[in-house]
């Protein structure tokens, strides 16, 4: 990861019903993202739930935050853009990952795995001290059993509706549970709450970009 490279999220809240289609937007225009300047990487992620606040996410990464402006600017991404529901877009903009944990020992990694999200409402005033809290977290859940990886990634917009945005990869939903249900991990979230309203969800990989 370099310093210039940006991650573009995009959050979607619709209903169960609307989530296909949605997905067949985003699978239509894999390869204008592929022949987008500065294009790395991207995937689009579908809950696992039904009871999920928001179903669909996509997390892509650019070489620049310039770069990735100039092809939202385009008309292809405008004109897909144009058949996405306004009222199920809940919030899009660009990132930077501000804290990046591997796992605490270096091992394989079998099958797809699953991905946990973690889409922050919180007062722009307050990120820094609770991203520096969240660290501490996050070097806990790196010795947990099933762990993958993890990123929180900090608006570069004070103007985003969702100022953090943590992303964690797990080798399966029992993996997570497990450590979502740990004591330690359970005190350390709900201290979390307190600063931040959390929307959370399982997802699994439903379009990928490369």
């Amino acid at each position: 990861m370099s310093d210039s490279e940006v991650t573009y999220i995009d959050v979607f809240e619709l209903p169960e019903s609307a989530i296909d289609g949605l997905v067949d937007n985003w699978r239509a225009r894999a390869e204008q993202l592929r022949q987008s300047p500065g294009f790395r990487d991207g995937r689009l992620h579908r809950t696992v739930r039904p009871d999920t606040r928001f179903p669909l996410i996509t997390v892509a990464h650019w070489d620049s935050p310039e770069l990735l402006e100039a092809a939202r600017s385009t008309a292809d991404w405008r004109t897909a853009d144009d058949r996405i529901p306004t009222e199920a877009r809940a919030g899009a903009a660009a990132y930077r990952t501000v804290l990046d944990y591997g796992p605490a020992a270096e091992r394989d990694l079998d099958g797809p795995g699953v991905t946990f999200v973690n889409v922050f409402e919180i007062a722009p005033e307050t990120v820094t001290e609770f991203a520096e809290g969240w660290g501490e977290r996050a070097r806990m859940m790196r010795t947990a059993p099933g762990f993958r990886a993890v990123r929180l990634h900090r608006a570069l917009s004070e103007q985003a509706r969702f100022q953090l945005v943590n992303v964690a990869q797990w080798d399966s939903l029992e993996a997570w549970q497990a450590a979502a249900g740990n004591s330690a991990m359970r005190t350390a979230t709900d201290t979390a709450r307190i600063h931040a309203t959390p929307n959370t969800g399982i997802y699994r990989v439903a379009v990928e970009f490369a």
